[in-house]
Parts: structure tokens; sequence; C-alpha cells
């Protein structure tokens, strides 16, 4: 939800801090990018370095003390917050005893929040506050799937930081808040110190000394003056050379973004007061690195709903982009970034990177390549590869499955 992307929030903060992201999560917080995802991940990382993950679902509490519900710039009346959990909720409620879920291909984040809060039900609509109870058990859910998805494979010394909780959405001029309920430091081995207590310790020694005060499309021609600019490569590097020879018409994220924004308010007058913006791009990191397209046009529109999986594809589903439709401001526009990535490295070899922080290269889209190697696989006997893609599935990696 965009909403948990706004400028000064705990998420833009941390990534303003750590420099970049790569989002693992999907409707209602769960990791649905999966073992594949979180593995792409960890192939990103510095040698011996270390992984902070955020997790949580969100909930909203509007300007009346409604939880749940929530007043989006541009709209005349609340929705809600998170939109998913709470129509997977609702769903649940009006369904028969021993009435089955028909399964969704195109939807089935969805179909997993229904699935994973069904026995719920009856238990939060009985309790004093139900969308306070769907957050709590929202977060239990999400948390249940970060045990299953992450691990410590991906280095020797460095450790494995779970910060989870529930994003708390607040009505306009408040800061958004963050209920942390889970602080986990984990190293080789799984071995696991738990610095909750620790952590809420050093919050109340430190709210008292607070000071109130502390507060033509072919872009060949132009490479020259984007190396000078230092947005792409040298003209005479084998990197330019195979990013013109198999992207003729690829532009810098600066350059891009600058003449789709101004076609936008000329032609249409689609502007960041009447526009939202989303994303269905793959999570890797290095897709919203400072300066590169995505950034530059969550800046300008203000916020980011992303719709992406791994690969790109769009794996909220149409229930992850009618929540999103939801938050538009009546009357507008939605500006929807999508595709897949593909590295170039600077000897000029296609779908290879060379990450900060690692000695070697590696593949970018991990999952991407990934799943082209695994069905590249010899098996032993003939079998249609339809079937061979599609006879082992992980309910705990659908998407690398898809």
């Amino acid at each position: 939800d965009e909403i948990n992307n706004n400028k000064g929030g705990v998420i833009a903060n941390l990534k303003s801090y750590f420099g970049q992201c790569f989002p693992i999560g999907g409707l209602g917080g769960a990791p649905t990018t999966g073992k594949t995802g979180f593995a792409a991940f960890s192939h990103h990382v510095p040698e011996n370095g270390n992984v902070f993950i955020l997790f949580a679902p969100h909930v909203a509490i509007s300007e009346d003390g409604q939880v749940g519900k929530i007043l989006r710039q541009g709209q005349s009346h609340v929705t809600t917050s998170c939109g998913a959990v709470c129509g997977a909720y609702e769903c649940c409620r009006g369904r028969q005893v021993g009435q089955r879920e028909e399964f969704d291909s195109s939807d089935f984040q969805m179909h997993w929040l229904k699935q994973k809060l069904g026995p719920h039900v009856e238990g939060i609509a009985k309790s004093e506050e139900p969308m306070a109870s769907l957050a709590y058990q929202a977060y239990e859910m999400v948390k249940e799937q970060i045990n299953k998805v992450v691990d410590t494979n991906f280095t020797k010394d460095g450790k494995l930081i779970l910060f989870g909780g529930i994003q708390i959405n607040m009505p306009g001029g408040y800061d958004d808040h963050f209920l942390p309920l889970m602080f986990d430091i984990r190293h080789k081995h799984d071995i696991s110190l738990d610095c909750l207590a620790k952590f809420k310790e050093t919050l109340e020694l430190q709210e008292g000394d607070l000071s109130i005060n502390d507060d033509p499309f072919n872009m060949a021609c132009f490479d020259t003056n984007f190396a000078r600019l230092e947005w792409g490569p040298d003209v005479d590097s084998p990197c330019r050379e195979a990013l013109r020879r198999n992207f003729r018409h690829a532009m810098p994220g600066k350059a891009l973004c600058q003449r789709v924004l101004e076609f936008l308010r000329n032609e249409y007058d689609l502007v960041s007061s009447n526009t939202h913006f989303a994303t269905s791009l793959c999570p890797d990191e290095i897709n919203s690195r400072i300066g590169g397209l995505t950034e530059l046009m969550k800046d300008y529109f203000g916020d980011l709903f992303c719709l992406g999986g791994i690969s790109g594809a769009p794996f909220a589903g149409k229930t992850g982009f009618k929540a999103y439709a939801q938050h538009i401001p009546d009357n507008g526009n939605v500006v929807l970034l999508f595709g897949p990535h593909v590295g170039i490295s600077s000897d000029g070899k296609v779908g290879s990177v060379h990450r900060v922080g690692q000695t070697s290269h590696s593949s970018a889209c991990g999952a991407t390549i990934g799943a082209y190697n695994a069905l590249c696989q010899p098996c032993g006997s003939e079998i249609d590869m339809n079937v061979r893609a599609s006879c082992h599935f992980d309910p705990n990696d659908f998407q690398m499955d898809w």
C-alpha cells in the first residue's frame, strides 16, 4: 500500500539510511516473493554482510478513531487499511460452513490470505475491536511465513535482523506509527538472539531526553552526454556496446523520467496532485536505487504501490490492483510502470551485474535466470516441459513455481 511509503515514515527513513531496499512482501505484508525471492536477495548481500528485514501488516486509524479506516489524499470518503486483509476477512465471514474457496491463479495472494485467516474469523469477530484483532492475527500469519522463507545461508559471519510488528497509518498531519513485536538477530546455524526487551528499555531511556526542537527515440546519439553526466557507461566500453546491441532505445532513468513526466503533464494534465503511481517490477534492490527511474517517479508522484513480485509479474493480482484502485483520488489517474530487468556487466555480459560489496558478479534477474536454468536441466527421460515446471508446487515459493 502506497501509504506505507510516505516520506518521513519508518520505511522511507530506513531506506534512506541503508540506501536501498528489496521488497519481499505482498498483500497483507506476507513475504510472497517466497524462498526464491529471499534467496535472490541474499545473493546481493556484501560478503560477510548483514540483512535487515522489516516486516509488518498495516492498519489505519481515522481522524474520528475508526480502526481500519483512513481518508486518503484526494478522496472524499474513508477506505479500509489494509484493504486486502479486511477484504479477506469479510469474504471469510460471508462464507458458508464447509464452503471451499475456488483457487484463482491470477489472484493467489488473496487466496493465501483467505486460507490463513479462515480459521480465526469467528474469534476476531467476537473481539472488542475486530479490526485491531485482525491486525494482530495478520502479524502472526506474516511472522509464520517469514520464518518459513528466510535463512542465514547467505553469510558466514554476518547477521540476519528481523524487525517485525504492525505499521499504523495515522490521519493527515500525524506521523505513521509502528508497533514493534519482534526484534531478532540471527547468526549462522540459526542461532537467534531476542532483542525486543532490550530495545524497549532503550526506547524508555531515550524518550525522557527528547527535545521538542529535535526534529526521436534512438538514445545512442545521446550516449556521450549520458556518460559525461555519469548517467551511462563510456561510449567505447563493452558495457555500452552490449547495451545498444540488445536494448537500442534504452535510456537512463533520469532522462526517461523527465521525458515521461513532461509528456503526461503537457499532453494529458497528469500531475502529482491527480495521479497515483504504481509499479510491477522485480523487487531486486538495484531496481530502486536512489536516482533511478522508480525513485525519481516516486519522488514526483509522492507515493508508490508495488504490485510486482520476482521477475516483475503483478503477483498482487486482481485483489491487489482492486485494493489499490480504492486509494485513488476521486476522478484521479494511475501511472503503472512495469517490466522485467536484466543486468549488463562492465565487460558487456548480459544478465550479469557486479553488486556493491561483492567480489564476483551475480545474475540479474536472478529469479528469471534461475527459472530458465532449472528448466534447461536434463531430466533423464523425456517429459513435457509444462508438467516439469508444475510438478513440485511449493506453497512457500509459489512465485518461482509460476
